[in-house]
């Protein structure tokens, strides 16, 4: 299934005639189901089923008996059932936790994940035939997320796979950084080497330098009363240290604070300098791999050239 071969489904508006709001746009779902790479007679799980767009197209393509969609907000999961059952598409909607897949369904061909993660859990590996897919976002704390395409192992306990597009999705509930409030004491002083814009805009280097950095890791833009008109500062916290750098003369004698153990402004700036080393690598070059142990690996133009 490619963008040009969607099929085109009737979906209700809401109550006032306009369109649903939270409907992912179709340039999103083209995305995600071109990389699915679908084919007659597979079975696909849906993960975040949204409104049921995705379930929608993906039961129309294969049929809705052989597709199966998990969303975690229940009254959510109510009305995709409803939109889905008025389509005539009574695809099985189950209201649980997407992360621990759908075993009763198991196993599938294909399993779309729609929400950003940074662990891909191995009950999803276990539930895919081997050599079946799994399109999911993978998300660092630099990079909303990077589309992985994982292809299962003959044996079923691993997956490896390319990130295929740039893309931002939703990140999955229980791995959203926490975002805290510092006592300021001990503060450090000093320029930057690096333009936080850089590190805020470029989709490739944010998630180069995410893979990098250890720890669970929150950043955000900030402005405070005393920045001026028109600037803020990029801040990274990990809970314990903080730092942050202005947008505007970031070269400057006090352009950069940081506190507690980690000096991670530095960090950042390390990270920056190693991909620029890489020859400032897109994201597509990057991969993932998922090994029986659970551990995810990052890796650069080959399986074995572990980024970290």
């Amino acid at each position: 299934m490619v963008g040009s071969d969607l099929p085109l489904v009737p979906w209700p508006d809401d109550e006032d005639g306009a369109p649903v709001s939270s409907s992912p746009t179709p340039t999103v779902v083209a995305q995600r189901l071109r990389n699915l790479d679908v084919a007659d007679g597979m079975r696909v799980l849906d993960i975040g089923t949204g409104i049921g767009w995705t379930a929608g197209l993906l039961a129309h393509r294969l049929g809705a008996d052989r597709v199966v969609t998990v969303e975690l907000d229940r009254d959510l999961a109510n009305e995709a059932r409803r939109r889905l059952l008025v389509n005539r598409l009574p695809v099985k909607v189950v209201a649980d936790d997407g992360m621990l897949g759908h075993p009763q369904g198991a196993p599938y061909d294909r399993i779309h994940v729609a929400v950003a993660t940074r662990r891909v859990p191995m009950a999803l590996i276990e539930q895919v035939v081997p050599g079946g897919l799994i399109v999911v976002p993978y998300t660092t704390p630099f990079c909303d997320g990077g589309l992985s395409k994982l292809t299962v192992a003959e044996d079923g306990r691993s997956a490896d796979g390319p990130f295929v597009e740039e893309a931002a999705f939703v990140r999955e509930r229980e791995q959203w950084p926490e975002s805290r409030e510092f006592a300021i004491g001990g503060v450090r002083h000093g320029p930057s080497e690096l333009d936080p814009a850089v590190v805020a805009d470029h989709a490739a280097a944010a998630f180069a330098i995410g893979v990098r950095l250890s720890g669970r890791l929150c950043r955000r833009e900030v402005s405070a009363d005393y920045d001026r008109l028109g600037t803020g500062r990029l801040e990274v916290s990990d809970g314990l240290s903080y730092a942050h750098c202005r947008f505007a003369d970031w070269g400057a004698r006090h352009a950069v604070s940081q506190a507690g153990p980690r000096n991670l402004w530095d960090e950042v700036t390390a990270a920056h300098a190693w991909w620029q080393r890489q020859g400032g690598p897109g994201l597509t070059r990057f991969g993932l791999t998922v090994t029986v142990e659970g551990e995810h690996r990052v890796w650069l133009d080959d399986p074995g050239r572990v980024v970290g």
